[in-house]
């Protein structure tokens, strides 16, 4: 992982934008996941799915999930483990804002929760391709870094 140990401003730029957000993410839902339930109950009765378990459970595990993963970025830690978490999570969670952002009935995702000060969906879609971008630049560096 020597190509986010490396001083390239670029890539340390990649890693702490990458941590904050979802540092930031993960606090606010914490802080009031209302909007992000909603926005899964939305989801599940879009799709007809029951959830085993109660959608703010699994806010509350998504939230600390994010948190952790944050820190990892943040701390320069994990980065490989952190940077699949992310990926896929960025990959899931985009394809779910581009699904729900025709549905004028759905304003906001609560991605954020508290914290999102209800970032309507496609401000939060733009967010997450920007994130994206951000996340295939470094596996392109990660790639192309020696060992």
């Amino acid at each position: 992982m020597k190509f986010l140990d490396s001083h390239s401003l670029v890539l340390v730029v990649v890693r702490y934008a990458l941590g904050s957000i979802l540092l930031v993410s993960g606090v606010g839902k914490l802080i009031d996941a209302s909007a992000a339930v909603r926005f899964l109950e939305y989801l599940l009765s879009a799709i007809n799915v029951t959830l085993p378990i109660a959608p703010q459970a699994l806010m509350l595990g998504l939230s600390v999930m994010e948190i952790a993963v944050g820190l990892f970025f943040l701390a320069g830690k994990f980065l490989k483990p952190a940077m699949i978490i992310t990926s896929v999570l960025l990959g899931a969670f985009t394809v779910i804002l581009a699904f729900a952002a025709g549905d004028s009935s759905v304003p906001t995702c609560g991605c954020s929760g508290a914290l999102d000060f209800g970032m309507p969906l496609e401000m939060a879609l733009g967010r997450n391709i920007l994130l994206m971008t951000m996340m295939a630049f470094a596996w392109y560096r990660l790639e192309q870094a020696p060992e």
